[in-house]
C-alpha cells in the first residue's frame, strides 16, 4: 500500500473534568524526525509518545501536539514544619517577654514559602489516569493519520492506472517499503546490469543512494510551456 508522506489528524477525549487532544501533522523527511509539543506537566510521558509514533510510523518530519484541560483544583500545600517553628518562636518570645499576644495566623500566611500554590501538579492516580487517556488519544490520531495517507497513496496509484503509467512499472512502492536504497535493492540489483538502472527525477540524498547503488540517476526540471 502507498502512503503519502504529508497529512493531518486530530483526537481527543474527556474524563473526569480531564480534556486530552493531540494533533499530528507530517510531511516529507528521509528518516523518522519527531517534534513533540508537551505541557510541562505531561513531560514525564514523552518516551510514551516516541514510541507510539516509531510503532505506527517509518518516516516523515512529524509534529505532535499535546493540549491539556482540567479543573483548578486551587489546593495549597502548607509547609508545617516551617509554621511549627515560627509558632514556637513567637510564644517563647511572649513567655520571655510576659506578653499575652496570640500569633496572628494572616500574618505568618504571608510568610515566603509557608504556602505554596501546587498549580502545576498531578496527584498520581490523576497522573496515571492521564497518561492511559494520552495512549488512547494519541494511538487514535496516528491511527486516522495512516487513513489520511493511505487514502492520498490510493488516488496517486489510481492516477497512474488512470494514465496508463502503472503498466510500466513492476512495483509502485511506498515509504512502507523501506528507503530508496531498500526499493533500489528490491527492485533492480541483481536483476539488471547496473549501467541499466536509472532513477528518475531524484532529490540529492536519491542520487547519492543511486550511486552508492551502481545505478544511473537524473533530475528532472520543471518545464513551463506558454500557448
Amino acid at each position: 500500500m502507498i502512503r503519502s508522506m504529508t497529512g493531518y489528524s486530530r483526537a481527543g477525549a474527556e474524563e473526569a473534568g480531564l480534556s486530552i487532544k493531540v494533533s499530528i501533522r507530517s510531511t516529507n523527511h528521509r528518516f523518522l524526525d519527531v517534534q513533540l509539543r508537551l505541557p510541562a506537566v505531561l513531560d514525564s510521558q514523552e518516551i510514551l509518545l516516541r514510541r507510539l509514533l516509531k510503532t505506527h510510523l517509518l518516516r516523515g518530519h512529524v509534529e505532535l501536539t499535546v493540549g491539556l484541560d482540567r479543573p483548578a483544583t486551587g489546593e495549597l500545600q502548607l509547609d508545617r514544619k516551617l509554621l511549627a517553628a515560627y509558632v514556637s518562636t513567637f510564644q517563647a518570645l511572649r513567655q520571655e517577654f510576659g506578653s499575652a499576644a496570640e500569633p496572628d495566623l494572616v500574618a505568618l500566611l504571608r510568610v515566603p514559602g509557608l504556602v505554596i500554590a501546587r498549580n502545576g501538579e498531578m496527584s498520581p492516580e490523576e497522573s496515571a489516569r492521564a497518561q492511559q487517556m494520552l495512549e488512547q488519544v494519541a494511538t487514535e490520531a496516528l491511527e486516522r493519520l495512516n487513513e489520511m495517507r493511505a487514502r492520498e497513496g490510493e488516488a496517486l496509484e489510481r492516477e497512474w492506472r488512470e494514465h496508463g503509467i502503472a503498466k510500466y512499472a513492476a512495483v509502485i512502492a511506498g515509504q512502507e517499503m523501506g528507503s530508496k536504497k531498500e526499493h533500489l535493492k528490491l527492485t533492480a540489483v541483481g536483476k539488471y546490469e547496473k549501467d541499466s538502472v536509472l532513477m528518475v527525477g531524484a532529490a540529492p540524498g536519491g542520487i547519492a543512494c543511486a550511486s552508492a547503488s551502481g545505478a544511473l540517476s537524473r533530475r528532472t526540471n520543471s518545464v513551463r510551456v506558454e500557448g
